[in-house]
């Protein structure tokens, strides 16, 4: 096989109700909202460059597969585990979620995924129980769990089963790592938009170097989807800090960026953004691991928030002087900061004005957070995530697509 080709003030009369009500209908009618032509989102995507290899069938995976054809992939299907030799970088594994569940202790497929993730492959999981692709990920010694110490049970982080699970290593700057993939998309479009825009077009900067070398991310693109009122992307970077000169504790860095897209972007309706939460809690805290710092504090009536990261809680030496930091617009926006050392949470809320332009696009914002371990300890972190979306800034009714299930965002370095 040749894989080359690549939510009114009630008036006080039923009368005045009445009217709102009616008058609400009646906008609701008028402005119901377009459906998008399938697969309307890859339409200007060329995916010349790219081999996806379909392997096992399954009912999501085909439909995964014919919208990445559509956009020019080249395709080759197998109906079980294929030969590994020609994988590479410009190669995407699209597993059969049945077929890859029923193997997912087979040695067969963990020698294949070992070679492909080693050649650079991305190794995708479409339907079933996509827990799976991650047990046998870690059978193949690819990407190994963390495991609980206190429990002794290994912290899957595709435990609540998401329609479609992604892995490939990352390379950023001098460093690589996991970049892993979580999609809830409502359709198979959605789903193909997410591997695309997951797939290794562009490489970002190392933070900070060379003190902060990247761990990995997690990319749950979308977590949350409600058509017709919008989307709710996640993407958590983590970096550990190295060089420090510090034998007792290490220290990983997490920049969380959170993306509402409103319907109004998304589906081409009359949902805008209201509000965003986001939710981060140290697991088993307060013996192995603390929260240690965290930013950016409340905020508003400025253009733009800045966040400052540093090591706390043990003497600052030299490497630590220059602090990861970074900006975000918080126009038309007020930022809530919900934080709290002694439960080792941070906890953020953003308050969008309804009325605002800001609403009505997507909009981005980019808490972050330290997290302290003992030396040679994982770093777990528990995460929940929230979108509020408005129809109108009068006469409105609300749609909260969420809470996010919980998200294991966990950080350890090889061999943890």
């Amino acid at each position: 096989m040749n894989l080359n080709r690549k939510t009114a003030r009630r008036p006080a009369t039923y009368l005045v109700i009445l009217f709102i009500v009616l008058s609400v209908a009646l906008i609701a009618l008028a402005t119901r909202p377009s459906q998008p032509e399938a697969g309307a989102h890859l339409a200007d995507v060329n995916l010349d460059s790219l081999t996806i290899l379909h392997v096992g069938g399954g009912d999501l995976a085909t439909q995964l597969v014919d919208r990445l054809e559509a956009a020019g992939g080249q395709v080759v299907r197998s109906p079980d585990v294929p030969e590994a030799a020609d994988l590479s970088p410009d190669v995407v594994v699209v597993f059969g979620g049945e077929w890859f569940e029923q193997r997912a202790y087979d040695t067969e497929l963990h020698s294949f995924l070992s070679v492909a993730s080693s050649r650079g492959a991305g190794l995708i999981m479409a339907g079933a129980s996509t827990s799976r692709f991650f047990e046998a990920l870690d059978k193949a010694r690819v990407y190994i769990m963390a495991v609980d110490e206190r429990t002794g049970e290994a912290r899957n982080p595709a435990h609540y089963n998401p329609p479609v699970v992604g892995y490939r290593i990352k390379e950023v700057g001098s460093h690589t790592g996991p970049s892993l993939l979580f999609s809830s998309g409502s359709s198979p479009d959605v789903l193909a938009e997410s591997l695309v825009e997951w797939l290794p077009h562009t490489t970002a900067a190392v933070l900070s170097e060379p003190y902060l070398q990247y761990t990995g991310e997690y990319i749950f693109s979308p977590l949350l989807d409600s058509d017709p009122h919008g989307r709710l992307d996640v993407i958590a970077t983590v970096y550990g800090l190295e060089s420090d000169d510090v034998s007792d504790y290490d220290w990983y860095f997490y920049q969380v960026t959170v993306r509402s897209v409103p319907g109004m972007v998304a589906y081409d309706s009359a949902w805008r953004s209201d509000h965003t939460w986001a939710h981060h809690q140290v697991h088993n805290a307060g013996t192995d691991r603390w929260m240690d710092n965290y930013g950016p504090g409340t905020s508003g009536g400025t253009d733009t928030v800045y966040v400052f990261l540093t090591p706390l809680g043990t003497p600052i030496g030299s490497v630590w002087y220059d602090p990861l930091n970074w900006s975000y617009s918080i126009d038309d926006v007020v930022v809530l900061a919900r934080r709290d050392y002694s439960k080792h949470r941070a906890y953020w809320q953003h308050d969008i004005d309804r009325a605002a332009t800001v609403a009505r696009d997507t909009y981005v914002s980019m808490p972050g957070f330290v997290v302290r371990t003992r030396q040679g300890y994982p770093s777990f972190v528990d995460a929940w995530y929230q979108v509020q979306f408005v129809r109108r800034p009068l006469w409105w009714s609300t749609q909260t697509t969420g809470p996010s299930p919980t998200l294991m965002l966990d950080a350890f370095r090889v061999g943890d």
